[in-house]
């Protein structure tokens, strides 16, 4: 291993933060990391790249899977539906442990405090996993106006 993929991988795992979660299916989910994440909940950027990683195991095989993620606020909801073999997990699967990994661009949300909810489903035996979190939505262009205002006593104009 080179000295640049040591440094990416220690960076990788310095910016990553297992976060609090409530689990609200049958399956067993061993841990949630989130890059990047540096508080509870995760402060997360409108239009920046997530990592979200898991470690769960399956009670059931199954051989696909999508995963539906449900972003709850107040004054909206949002519902994505993946493959989640082509883009998150290896298929089929098996009931020992496995890891889960997606990328994904966080759409341009308002600023909020949000609920997610995450399932692992299968159509023949139903949810495999499940999970409920919450994070922060933040836009750096709103927080970098903010602290012009702060410094300066003006508004950007």
């Amino acid at each position: 291993m080179n000295c640049t993929s040591l440094f990416l991988i220690i960076f990788m795992i310095a910016n990553a933060k297992e976060i609090v979660f409530n689990n609200c299916g049958l399956g067993n989910i061993f841990s949630i990391n989130i890059q990047p994440c540096d508080s509870s909940p995760c402060g997360l950027y409108v239009m920046e790249e997530i990592i979200i990683e898991i470690l769960f195991q399956s009670p059931f095989a199954a051989k696909t899977a999508f995963g539906i993620l449900k972003v709850i606020d107040n004054s909206f909801s949002i519902t994505l539906k993946l493959n989640a073999c082509s883009v998150m997990v290896k298929c089929p699967l098996s009931t020992l442990p496995d890891y889960l990994r997606y990328r994904m661009v966080l759409p341009n949300l308002h600023v909020a405090n949000i609920t997610t909810i995450f399932q692992l489903i299968d159509d023949d035996v139903g949810t495999l996993v499940c999970f409920n979190a919450s994070f922060n939505i933040l836009n750096r262009m709103l927080s970098a106006n903010v602290n012009v205002l702060n410094v300066s006593g003006k508004a950007n104009v």
